[in-house]
C-alpha cells in the first residue's frame, strides 16, 4: 500500500492544503505527478533487481477515485478535503500561520491505470529493459471501514495522528496536542449533522508483475 507515498514531498505551496495535486491540471499537481513517475520507476527496478527470471509478484496500492487527492470514490464528502476547509478557517481564524497552512502537504499521489502501466508500455522505459512485464491490473472500490465500523458500533475513527505527520512546522507539544483536539473536534461537528452521509471510501489497485526469463 505504500507506493503511493512520495520519497520526497515536492517543494511546493498550494491554497488546497494536504493534497497540493488535487485540481485537476494544476502546475502542483504536475510536480506531483512527475515525481510519482520517478518512484514508481525506482520501485520497480528494485523490485526488478530482487525478482528471479520467471517470478511473479502481485502490488498492492491506494489508486485514482473521483477524488484525486485522497483515492476516495466518495462524491458526498471528503475527509481530507473537510481537514483542509477547517484548517484554512483556523487559518483566518490567526490560530496557525499562512505559512504553516500553505506548507501542510501529504506526500502521496493515487496513480490512474496508466500511470500505472506507462513504464510497462514503454519499449525503451528501464523498467520494460530490466524484464519486467505487466501481467494483469485490476481496480476494486473498497467502503470506507471507518463508517461501517460507526454504523455497527457507533464509534469514530481517529485522524489527528495522520494531520500531526502531515504538519512540519514546530510547536511545543502542548500548542499541537490544543490545535490537533480543535481540528478533531471541528471535524466531528460536521459528522455529526449527517454521519450517514458521511464516508471515506477508497480505491485499491493490483498489479501483477513478472521478470521474462530473458532480458
Amino acid at each position: 500500500m505504500a507506493v503511493m507515498y512520495s520519497s520526497a514531498c515536492p517543494d511546493v505551496t498550494s491554497p488546497e492544503v494536504f493534497c497540493a495535486h488535487f485540481a485537476e491540471g494544476s502546475p502542483e499537481q504536475r510536480v506531483f505527478e512527475e515525481q510519482s513517475s520517478r518512484d514508481w520507476e525506482t520501485f520497480l527496478l528494485c523490485r526488478a533487481k530482487e525478482l528471479v527470471p520467471g517470478g511473479r509478484l502481485v502490488i498492492e496500492s491506494g489508486g485514482r477515485g473521483t477524488c484525486p487527492c485522497t483515492g476516495t470514490t466518495s462524491d458526498i464528502w471528503c475527509l481530507f478535503g473537510s481537514m483542509s476547509d477547517i484548517w484554512r478557517d483556523m487559518m483566518r481564524e490567526q490560530l496557525i500561520t499562512e505559512d504553516e497552512f500553505l506548507t501542510t502537504l501529504a506526500p502521496w499521489y493515487f496513480r490512474t491505470e496508466e500511470d500505472l502501466a506507462a513504464p510497462f508500455e514503454d519499449t525503451h522505459s528501464p523498467v520494460r529493459n530490466s524484464g519486467l512485464r505487466l501481467l494483469a491490473m485490476e481496480t476494486h472500490n473498497i467502503k470506507c471501514s471507518w463508517r461501517e465500523r460507526w454504523t455497527k458500533l457507533n464509534k469514530q475513527g481517529e485522524i489527528t495522528g495522520t494531520f500531526q505527520w502531515l504538519w512540519h512546522f514546530e510547536r511545543n507539544s502542548d500548542e499541537k496536542a490544543k490545535l490537533l483536539d480543535e481540528i478533531f473536534e471541528r471535524l466531528v461537528d460536521q459528522v455529526a449533522i449527517a454521519p450517514a452521509d458521511r464516508g471515506h471510501h477508497r480505491v485499491d489497485q493490483f498489479v501483477t508483475i513478472a521478470k521474462t526469463c530473458e532480458v
